[in-house]
Order: structure tokens, then C-alpha cells, then sequence
């Protein structure tokens, strides 16, 4: 699967999202049945797919979708586990952009204070985590939504 989701993430990075939904759809197929359904490979095919959603503008299905990869990794890797840092992410950069800052925090704040305790500090996940929290303050900051503080 790997290799489908490596191209997947090019054609993300490519603005091709019609064509990233077909790869991590096959790859998503494809994990669903070498894993069960819990599996930590299958929570990493769903961040992907919903990734190439929200790049579509499907974000109520990217939402469902990293939803349940987050379900998927609470249950089954250590809660400070790096995994969950781009689920995270993901989820609270969605949440943003329908204007849900309130629930987009907590997950912003878990997702900085696992990457800076589980990453280097120049990774790409840690510095989008950190980027996406920063992102959503200026937001809030404008728009008076992210947090009560």
C-alpha cells in the first residue's frame, strides 16, 4: 500500500485530488483485506483518503473518515503515539475550516505536545502541526472562535 500512497500524496501535492481519491481508495481496498478493520494500517488509509476529500471540498466525508482513523489509533497505539500527530492535524484543520475552532484546539494542542515530544524538531509533521495550531490562533484572533481562553 505504501506505494499507492506515496503516489497518492503526489498527486495531492500535483493539485490532482480526483486522482489521489482513486489511489488511496485502492489502497484503503487493499488494507481493508490484509488487516481487520482496527488495524493501524487502516486508520493510515483512511487520514490519507480524507486528505484528498478535504482537498475536494468533501469535508463533512473527510471528517467521518479521520474520525474514525483517530478512533482506530486511540484504541490501538500509546496515546502519545507520533501516528496520531497527522491524524490530528488533519481532523483540527478541517474543524477550522467550517469555522469549529472551539473543537479544533484540544486536538491542535494534543497534536503539538505529542509531535514536539515524539519528533525531531525540523519534521514535516511536527512543523505542520505547529503551522496549523499557529494558522488557527490568527484565525481565531479575527474571527473571535478558536478558544474561550
Amino acid at each position: 500500500m505504501a506505494p499507492l500512497i506515496h503516489l497518492g500524496n503526489v498527486s495531492l501535492t500535483q493539485n490532482r485530488p480526483g486522482e489521489a481519491r482513486r489511489l488511496f481508495e485502492r489502497a484503503l481496498r487493499i488494507t481493508e483485506q490484509i488487516h481487520n478493520a482496527e488495524h493501524p494500517a487502516v486508520a493510515e488509509s483512511l487520514v490519507a483518503l480524507a486528505r484528498a476529500l478535504d482537498a475536494s471540498g468533501e469535508k463533512t466525508e473527510a471528517e467521518r473518515l479521520l474520525r474514525r482513523a483517530l478512533s482506530i489509533q486511540r484504541k490501538s497505539l500509546a496515546p502519545d503515539h507520533r501516528a496520531l500527530v497527522p491524524t490530528l492535524t488533519a481532523l483540527a484543520r478541517v474543524l477550522s475550516e467550517e469555522n469549529r475552532g472551539a473543537e479544533a484546539r484540544p486536538l491542535l494542542t494534543e497534536a503539538v505536545a505529542i509531535a514536539r515530544a515524539r519528533l525531531p524538531e525540523r519534521h514535516s509533521q511536527r512543523l505542520a502541526a505547529e503551522e496549523a495550531f499557529r494558522a488557527a490562533e490568527r484565525t481565531a484572533a479575527m474571527k473571535g472562535s478558536f478558544s474561550d481562553r
